[in-house]
């Protein structure tokens, strides 16, 4: 590998899904860094109680009478085993790949999850040459580690734990825990021992860099030995299912393998094939050599990646997971994200199925800001998840041009949130009559997407009227007039594209700051008006119906660009103000201090460059320019953080290290929307 050593193969992560929410995920190296990897972490309730069954495997492969470990583990002063020096390569597509090479044995591994079932699987392909050393007696040896715990908690030797099996041909069951589901272990092996064993004080160093308790106790019930015959490719597995009991034979092992494979492979050339037909053949002046080179791979590996956030409830719903390992459903996420993850990879019926099911939970004009992991009822304190919703519906019927669902599912959800904004809801949400501007917040939450709180009080209060929220309300307003004119409720379309054109002049008059020549970040609030250069401003210019008036959105780009952008996305605040702090790192309270005062989000990127696409008239200098922008974040996919997907935030200062989620929903979906939408609209 170009660098194999340990800290690079343990920054480097990689990802599995099965659109349930749950989830495979680890280090390139193989150890576990974070109380979040795990090769089993079931959605128990989908997508919602995620819990870590399987931990790791501990596999080892014997040639004669040398054991080559292929693991690697972590503790606090030692690393053991060292697997990772024997690692040829790794690849994080089409599913999980690791080729070991050992004692003459060449030994690939896959981890990989189908889709729709609460199943992992760990297939091996092991080719032992008849004349090596040894090769007369090679064998694979597995040792299943469980934890059976919630994927936020650590497990402890102090835990109960049930060290009975179930064992018949091909099959080992366990239930570590009474409370928690029995899992079954299908294999290929020639023999299963059982073996109890603990492991003690597993090191998580993610965790430690992060405040928490970083040490884990896993517990074993036993090894699995599989047979190698020199000469010939052995193909063997162990399948982790809570779903399936009765025994797989190998036929049906490698035929689930090429299903799956087979899945991916239709979704790599629908995503292929979708990319090519949508380039314009001919742009004229604005024809991109970029286009025809690393942006099509770009592009189909964010529409690759796009699937893993869309996910099947429990009741068939469908949604959106907002960042894998720890977030669950947002509204505010999954509303902005849609666009990206379902119409610029062509899949408006989805977008359809997520809308369906936050309107269905619509409460006082509100969609829920996120649906509870432990089962609770859903949270509703966000003010901009509900304007995201009705963007996304008017996309979404721009794009299907389904007046039925908008008639009896969006337009009834549209209606009830703009007609609750306008009179007032919950958390002080409401319209200031004096003005038609938006005005949100009080002392108990923070309801813009700049949402940290630490000790109870929120970093970013941005109490009054905000600038995103206020670009979003004019913006909800002309979309839901758009709506309900085309269902021919021209009544409901006046009264809407009047307090629009109200709030419009408004903005305008309130917002525009001469002094800085850019927008204020936030108007009336406690403290007066706030004239710190933050991104929110761009979605003045970004949404379909902007807001800003066309003279001073040169300026506002500019002021972006200068204080703001970096090779990864938008800094939340001026390195220049001294609320600055360029990394985030340290515990919780230090992190949430830094995650919007200067912290970089990628999903900002997106805006930007729509924002500057449409000040420059999508020239053909603007469409380069863009392309320049994200170019960096396709090395990082490739290259860094959770291969294949993109993060949640970097630093603000260099080198921009990735932070946060390893795999961020709305990052993904709005790279995905400029490069599949963006850059190819001819004018």
């Amino acid at each position: 590998m170009a660098d194999s050593s340990l800290d690079s193969l343990l920054a480097r992560e990689w990802l599995e899904t099965n659109g349930l929410g749950s989830y495979a995920s680890g280090t390139v190296a193989g150890a576990a860094t974070r109380r979040y990897h795990g090769l089993l972490v079931a959605a128990l309730d989908p997508p919602s109680g995620r819990h870590v069954l399987l931990s790791r495997v501990d596999d080892e492969i014997v040639v004669g009478d040398k054991v080559y470990p292929l693991g690697t583990n972590l503790y606090r002063d030692a690393v053991h085993p060292e697997g990772y020096r024997l690692l040829d390569h790794f690849e994080a597509r089409p599913v999980a790949t690791w080729v070991f090479r050992a004692g003459g044995v060449e030994v690939e591994r896959r981890v990989w999850m189908p889709q729709g079932q609460q199943t992992t699987a760990v297939t091996y392909r092991i080719l032992a040459p008849k004349h090596a050393a040894g090769a007369d007696r090679v064998s694979l040896s597995i040792r299943p580690m469980v934890s059976f715990r919630d994927f936020h908690s650590l497990a402890s030797s102090d835990d109960p734990v049930d060290a009975g099996t179930a064992v018949a041909l091909g099959i080992v069951v366990i239930k570590p825990r009474r409370e928690l589901p029995a899992l079954a272990l299908h294999h290929s092996a020639s023999r299963f021992e059982p073996s109890p064993l603990r492991c003690l004080d597993v090191e998580l160093p993610e965790e430690d860099a992060r405040g928490y308790p970083s040490l884990e106790d896993l517990y074993s019930h036993g090894v699995m030995t599989f047979d190698v015959e020199p000469g010939v490719e052995c193909f063997h597995y162990l399948i982790a299912s809570l779903d399936r009991f009765d025994g797989f034979s190998e036929s049906e092992a490698r035929v689930l393998e090429r299903s799956e494979l087979k899945r991916r492979e239709d979704r790599s050339s629908r995503a292929r094939a979708s990319w090519r037909s949508g380039v314009p053949a001919n742009l004229g002046d604005t024809r991109l050599e970029p286009l025809d080179r690393w942006s099509e791979t770009f592009a189909i590996r964010l529409a690759e990646a796009s699937e893993q956030f869309l996910v099947s409830r429990e009741d068939g719903s469908r949604s959106v997971i907002a960042g894998y390992p720890w977030f669950g459903d947002w509204g505010r996420d999954a509303c902005a994200a849609l666009p990206g993850l379902a119409l610029a990879t062509g899949r408006w019926p989805l977008m359809h199925e997520v809308l369906k099911t936050f309107a269905a939970s619509l409460a006082h004009g509100l969609i829920p800001n996120r649906f509870s992991d432990e089962g609770a009822l859903p949270e509703y304190n966000s003010v901009d998840a509900s304007l995201w919703f009705v963007d996304a519906s008017r996309a979404a019927l721009a794009a299907s041009g389904d007046l039925d669902f908008a008639r009896w599912t969006l337009y009834p959800a549209i209606e009830s949130i703009l007609d609750a904004y306008s009179a007032g809801t919950w958390f002080g949400i409401g319209v200031d009559p004096t003005d038609g501007l938006l005005h949100a917040g009080d002392e108990r939450v923070a309801l813009t997407w700049m949402d940290s709180i630490v000790d109870g009080v929120a970093v970013t209060p941005r109490r009054g009227k905000p600038v995103e929220i206020n670009a979003l309300w004019y913006n909800a307003l002309q979309s839901g007039a758009d709506v309900a004119e085309a269902l021919g409720l021209d009544a409901h379309a006046r009264v809407w594209r009047h307090d629009a054109k109200t709030a419009r002049a408004s903005f305008n008059e309130r917002f525009w700051n001469p002094e800085t020549q850019w927008l204020y970040d936030v108007v009336d609030g406690p403290d007066g008006d706030d004239a710190a250069c933050r991104p929110n401003q761009v979605f003045a210019i970004s949404l379909r119906y902007d807001v800003l008036d066309v003279a001073r959105r040169g300026s506002v780009i500019e002021a972006v660009r200068s204080r703001l952008l970096t090779p990864v996305g938008l800094r939340t605040l001026d390195p220049r103000d001294c609320r600055y702090r360029g990394r985030c790192t340290g515990n919780i309270a230090e992190r949430d201090a830094a995650y919007h005062n200067g912290t970089v989000w990628p999903w900002l990127l997106g805006s930007f460059c729509t924002a500057y696409l449409k000040t420059h008239g999508r020239s053909a200098a603007a469409r380069t320019t863009v392309l320049e922008w994200i170019a960096p974040l396709s090395r990082h996919l490739g290259t860094e953080g959770c291969l294949g997907s993109i993060s949640e935030i970097f630093d603000g200062d260099e080198p921009h290290l990735p932070r946060g989620c390893i795999a961020q929903a709305w990052s993904v979906a709005e790279l995905s929307r400029v490069l599949l939408d963006e850059l190819r609209r001819p004018d």
